[in-house]
């Protein structure tokens, strides 16, 4: 939701006086303003300086209009003091000054007008020309929403949802967000879609989700054309439609939304809802990829490896790979290690395929720890390290990997790099054997044959060999025939 706080600052900052300027500032032609602004009159000085920003009635000049802005506001023309505080905000017609920006919006503020307490609390919000302050940020949203002011009911909602400055209340935040939603503002709407689609502050409900989605995005909104997007795609409160879900996406990728390039690649790669197609995929692709997109880049290293939609070349997928993995792309990381370690169009570097199984293990990947474990524990292309063999092990056998249970129990059985523990032994046997691993099985049975680490019994251990057998374990079948 901090993506639609950005939306709303950004409106904000880029002037939010477009109404101001075209109600009846043009009242008077230049003449008449300028005489009664020479004489003092503020609201001759505000047209004035209307008439000079928007270039109608006397030539465009940016500075002049700052200066009669200034004069206005001076004599506590709120509109004035506004306009002026965005161009100073922007640095439009004079140098750009947060600090003086923020003095000026704060007066204004101070005489009620709406517009300049809510910029009043975006500034506080991201620390724009005064020290960071949550709760200051939501005490001028709640002024602005207090007049009803749509943009500031969504902003107190955002506030409530994240917590930010006052205790988190997803109810509180639904209702303002709906307030804001019903007055047509149309992030509220996507916003308040996306709260019926989770169940937050409100009973989950599909169909409004739908309905909220569908009035957001049917007013251009992008991130709500992706979130249709995504609807159609599911299945949720629609019957799952790819052709639709296709559709939304592209028309929020076609105005730049990342996420929806990513999706229309992905669809594109996939033929769902459309014809396969690696080509468009790949353009798709690469505009998010290059913006660093980890999930695009990931799929570029992807095509270029196997070759779809571009020539095949190993090089360049590394290096898409590389920039994936190094914003922790676990895909990304474990192709690499792969890449590396069987020397897959790079040169095999075994230093190079730890390190990225290492990064992919640190992630909490399962299967990468079990890896490393193995090439510890093996001496496999690296130096024999029963230690780290044991760490990475128990991280994966932990997780529930059965080679990794089976691991564990026999370097407790055997007192490699651990202190012999046959009470251990029989634990991570127990958990490999319970998950079918053939080879725990056999060495549980083993355990229960000769009352090591557990209370000795030939049935128990008979049955052990049996099922060790029968997961396809020829060892086990030798061990069931000798002593049934």
């Amino acid at each position: 939701m901090s993506l639609l706080q950005n939306s709303v600052i950004r409106k904000l900052i880029t002037f939010l006086v477009t109404t101001l300027l075209s109600l009846s500032a043009i009242a008077m032609d230049f003449t008449q303003n300028q005489r009664l602004a020479h004489e003092g009159n503020a609201s001759a000085q505000y047209n004035l300086g209307v008439m000079y920003y928007k270039g109608e009635g006397a030539p465009q000049d940016n500075t002049k209009a700052f200066e009669w802005f200034q004069k206005a506001a001076n004599q506590g023309n709120t509109k004035a003091q506004f306009n002026l505080e965005a161009m100073l905000t922007n640095g439009t017609g004079v140098r750009q000054d947060d600090t003086k920006a923020f003095e000026r919006f704060q007066k204004a503020a101070n005489q009620s007008n709406v517009d300049a307490q809510l910029k009043l609390g975006a500034m506080y919000s991201s620390g724009t020309g005064i020290r960071q302050d949550y709760a200051k940020a939501f005490e001028w949203y709640e002024k602005a929403a207090n007049q009803g002011n749509a943009d500031a009911e969504y902003m107190l909602g955002l506030t409530y949802s994240l917590g930010k400055g006052l205790p988190q209340d997803n109810i509180k935040a639904f209702k303002l967000v709906q307030r804001s939603a019903n007055q047509g503002h149309i992030e509220a709407q996507n916003i308040l879609g996306s709260m019926y689609e989770e169940g937050s502050g409100i009973r989950q409900d599909y169909a409004k989700a739908f309905e909220w989605y569908e009035k957001a995005a049917n007013q251009g909104n992008a991130d709500a054309q992706l979130n249709l997007g995504f609807v159609y795609r599911e299945g949720n409160g629609v019957p799952q439609d790819n052709t639709k879900a296709f559709e939304w996406f592209q028309k929020a990728a076609n105005q730049g939304n990342a996420k929806a390039e990513v999706k229309l690649g992905e669809m594109y790669y996939e033929g769902k809802g459309v014809r396969q197609d690696y080509f468009k995929a790949f353009r798709w692709y690469e505009g998010p990829a290059n913006q660093g997109n980890s999930n695009a880049q990931y799929v570029l290293g992807l095509m270029y490896f196997l070759g779809n939609g571009v020539l095949q070349d190993s090089a360049k997928a590394v290096e898409w790979y590389e920039k994936a993995a190094n914003q922790e792309n676990l895909m990304a990381a474990l192709k690499l290690a792969v890449i590396y370690q069987d020397g897959k169009g790079v040169r095999q570097n075994y230093a190079e395929a730890v390190k990225w199984y290492e990064k992919a293990a640190n992630q909490g990947d399962a299967s990468a720890q079990f890896i490393l474990g193995y090439m510890y524990y093996s001496s496999k292309d690296v130096k024999q390290d029963y230690f780290k063999a044991h760490k990475w092990h128990e991280k994966a056998a932990n997780q529930g990997n059965s080679g990794s249970q089976y691991t564990l129990g026999y370097m407790y059985y055997n007192g490699k790099g651990v202190r012999q523990d046959y009470a251990e032994a029989a634990k991570w046997f127990r958990k490999g054997a319970n998950q079918r691993d053939a080879a725990s099985q056999l060495f549980l049975g083993i355990m229960y044959y000769e009352g090591k680490g557990v209370r000795k019994s030939k049935v128990t251990a008979t049955e052990w060999f049996g099922k060790s057998c029968d997961n396809g374990f020829q060892k086990g079948c030798d061990a069931y025939r000798m002593f049934k």
